[in-house]
């Protein structure tokens, strides 16, 4: 695979261009992680490209000029036309100008595959060791889809990767006035996804929270900070701490589920009862129709709410199979989405009691009914 990547590199060395692997796809290959879409870029010119490979043009996409095949990649590549020409160098001058075209001083390492050799000029190298998250010169100043995408992604690198964004790049993703509009409802979705389905979701939530995007994103979750819970059955705190403790549980979730783990509480608040007790009569319903608002404002497919629906409707599953006969259980367990709602049931437990023995017997019960391949 590294010797188709490696020839690709020497054609265009052969006929006088640069050619390097940068980015995300840069600092993988460094870390010895999978790859699927490498990021490149050239001082070749288009036509010169286009001749040599079987390429794709990429409309619309953000520096990414032409698309071909390499082994089982597809290379994205970065036709530069400020560069476009110029002989071949490895003069400083020319490798930091690469390198911060990336956001984030992480990904602005440049991988000569010709060479076989890693380029630093931004001394990145220190920060993946410590895995901290910082941003190149002005990497934030771009305004709307852009500015709220870069947010996102760092968010993402946390949530998956474990980098810990720097102090001041936290003070300056806050001191942005980034307003939810519909021209933003695209990222918002892909940002969204990114971090519910990230490995540790946990992460991206909280700090969603704490830069003050999270219920501004999702004016939903507004109530749930306060909203009181019984200490009984939930020690952890109030439903907000709740929600988020879940997501400690979860890991790589599909999004439907992701989205119903996220919503399956949000109808506590409006449901609120206290007696000598906490109650929140019908809080499942309440919440799935609260839910399904706020898919459709953001534009989430009618499928996808559906799901999301079921998840939050038959969350407290204890409750659900409890008034079920042996064949409607059957039915209900061989269900398509039985398997990820099993998982937000126990999430739910995890975030909050913690105590599993509920959960066992239940897997007990429906045990002889659960669909085997």
């Amino acid at each position: 695979m590294k010797q188709d990547l490696t020839n690709i590199a020497v054609r265009f060395h052969q006929a006088g261009y640069c050619f390097y692997v940068v980015g995300d796809s840069a600092r993988r290959l460094y870390q010895g992680q999978e790859i699927q879409t490498l990021d490149a870029w050239t001082n070749a010119d288009i036509l010169f490209v286009a001749r040599t490979f079987d390429v794709d043009e990429c409309p619309g996409e953000q520096d990414c000029s032409l698309r071909f095949p390499c082994g089982p990649w597809q290379v994205k590549l970065s036709c530069d036309p400020l560069n476009a020409c110029r002989p071949p160098a490895t003069s400083p001058r020319l490798l930091r100008q690469v390198a911060q075209r990336q956001c984030f001083t992480i990904n602005s390492l440049l991988f000569d595959p010709a060479g076989d050799k890693f380029f630093d000029p931004t001394g990145c190298r220190t920060d993946i060791r410590s895995r901290v998250l910082r941003t190149t010169n002005g990497a934030l100043a771009e305004a709307g889809r852009q500015q709220l995408a870069r947010v996102f992604q760092a968010v993402y690198l946390e949530s998956e990767e474990q980098f810990e964004p720097a102090g001041s790049l936290i003070e300056a993703i806050q001191d942005l006035d980034i307003q939810p509009s519909h021209e933003l409802l695209p990222v918002i979705r892909q940002g969204l996804q990114s971090v519910l389905t990230a490995q540790r979701p946990y992460r991206g939530l909280w700090r969603l929270h704490q830069l003050g995007l999270l219920i501004r994103i999702l004016p939903e979750l507004e109530p749930l900070p306060g909203c009181p819970q019984d200490k009984e059955f939930h020690p952890e705190g109030d439903v907000f701490v709740h929600t988020l403790e879940c997501f400690r549980h979860v890991r790589h979730a599909p999004l439907p589920m992701a989205l119903g783990l996220l919503f399956h509480d949000v109808g506590k608040p409006a449901t609120l009862t206290v007696d000598k007790h906490i109650h929140f009569p019908r809080h499942s319903s309440v919440g799935a129709d609260i839910a399904r608002g706020a898919l459709r404002r953001l534009g989430f497919p009618r499928g996808l709410s559906e799901e999301v629906q079921f998840y939050i409707r038959n969350h407290l599953l204890k409750r659900v199979l409890r008034h079920l006969e042996n064949g409607q259980l059957a039915a209900f367990v061989r269900h398509p989405w039985f398997e990820n709602l099993l998982r937000i049931y126990r999430a739910d437990i995890q975030g909050s009691i913690g105590d599993l023995g509920e959960y066992r017997r239940l897997i007990k019960r429906i045990e002889p009914y659960r669909a085997r391949e």
